[in-house]
């Protein structure tokens, strides 16, 4: 087949856009995928964790997710859970953990989207173990620079981690350069610092577990 001089100039566009077409196929595989499982940190992922503390490892009660959870029972440390989000957007985050007659009722859970201000909600692990607990929703960008930190500051009773699902809501809007000049006078407001987010507890499901009192 002969190709003359401007062969490279139409297949190195059509090269492009072949790539182009590929790359969003698998994004597109991946949101899909997304939308039916959710993105889920577990404790025993080799990334996406750390932990502050001496967190055991523990398989006695029944419920939890993946191969084990951990627990421990300190005023300090803490356990992190950080997600790979590969497109922006609003995220339902909810948490799993194990119940029992000695955990602590007010485990606070952190939400720390990237670049904003942390929101804590509370929760009660004395009850509804072993079940996805909604923390509410969140809009993340997309990275892993984003977590969902358990604080054990203050905590008296054994408090537990094991994983944390993050299911996408909606995608972020796609935003557009625009030649628009920009108004000299914007609204005095339009600046304004962000308020640091409310104290929130979360609502257990319906459903609920039997206390445990083994660890």
């Amino acid at each position: 087949k002969i190709f003359n001089d401007n062969s490279a100039q139409v297949i190195s566009p059509l090269l492009d856009l072949q790539n182009n077409a590929n790359r969003l196929q698998t994004n597109l595989n991946t949101l899909l995928t997304q939308i039916k499982t959710g993105i889920i940190v577990d404790n025993a992922d080799l990334t996406g964790i750390s932990r502050v503390g001496a967190w055991e490892k523990s398989t006695t009660v029944s419920g939890y997710y993946g191969q084990d959870y951990e627990i421990i029972r300190s005023q300090t440390g803490s356990f992190t859970f950080s997600p790979n989000i590969p497109q922006a957007g609003t995220y339902e985050v909810s948490t799993r953990y194990l119940a029992g007659t000695n955990r602590e009722s007010n485990v606070s859970y952190n939400i720390i989207p990237e670049g904003k201000v942390a929101t804590t909600v509370l929760v009660d692990q004395k009850s509804n173990g072993g079940l996805w607990l909604s923390l509410g929703t969140f809009d993340f960008p997309a990275g892993n620079n984003s977590k969902v930190v358990i604080d054990l500051t203050g905590s008296n009773g054994y408090v537990t981690a094991d994983a944390v699902r993050f299911d996408l809501r909606s995608l972020a809007p796609v935003t557009t350069t625009s030649n628009t000049v920009p108004v000299s006078n914007p609204s005095p407001t339009a600046n304004a610092p962000t308020a640091a987010a409310p104290l929130r507890t979360a609502v257990p499901p319906p459903t609920t577990t039997p206390n445990q009192t083994s660890v």
